[in-house]
């Protein structure tokens, strides 16, 4: 879908495996919820691509700069989302607090599907208008179906991107089976939800963020 940022056209899904310069903004009306992946796998350091850190490290860095663009436009801050076998919800967070939720660092497996659930009820519970969730992950989930099938029933009831938009994030390196699986849940799911597509999936890595005033659309 690729709504939310502006890359190399000429790239296609072929930039989720690298680090090419692109922006993610952040729009006036948008309930922001940023997904952190904590699972072990988060430890691996992809030398460059992580800026010399674990995946795990060049996540938080970047959090902390989407929280600060973030408060230029919500006063209350972003959502974080910290998830691996179990979920952490951070609310309203802001620059200073986010570290708060990298403190128990990595352990365990990739509850996706838990955490896409969670943020989506954070959604309605703040009866939000215009919801992004931006979701950073290095690899598959435990269940990709379980993921598929919570984004096809979240589509259904939003009927609209402008409504509720899903944003992979990746961070390192990823297997080819992962891509591919990616590109499949940006590419082909609107088949199975009425038209409706609300997943992107751009690079984490060579990400910058910029807040605007400008309203958020689909």
């Amino acid at each position: 879908m690729g709504l939310f940022s502006k890359k190399d056209n000429n790239v296609g899904s072929s930039i989720i495996l690298d680090k090419k310069p692109h922006i993610v903004f952040i729009k006036q009306d948008m309930n922001v919820i940023m997904l952190i992946d904590a699972s072990t796998s988060m430890n691996k350091n992809d030398g460059e691509l992580t800026d010399y850190k674990s995946r795990f490290k060049y996540a938080e860095q970047q959090t902390i700069a989407l929280a600060t663009e973030g408060e230029k436009v919500d006063a209350n801050g972003i959502d974080v989302i910290v998830f691996s076998n179990n979920v952490q919800e951070y609310w309203n967070t802001t620059a200073k607090t986010v570290e708060q939720a990298f403190a128990r660092g990595t352990i365990g497996s990739t509850e996706t599907a838990k955490a896409i659930r969670a943020a989506y009820n954070r959604h309605v519970d703040i009866e939000s208008k215009s919801t992004l969730i931006l979701i950073v992950t290095d690899g598959v989930p435990n269940s990709q179906n379980s993921v598929k099938k919570e984004i096809v029933r979240i589509a259904k009831a939003v009927g609209s991107p402008k409504v509720f938009s899903i944003c992979f994030l990746t961070v390192g390196k990823l297997s080819s089976s992962t891509k591919n699986w990616l590109i499949k849940l940006d590419e082909d799911l609107e088949n199975t939800t009425n038209g409706v597509d609300i997943v992107a999936v751009e690079p984490l890595c060579g990400a910058s963020f910029k807040a605007t005033r400008e309203k958020a659309q689909g």
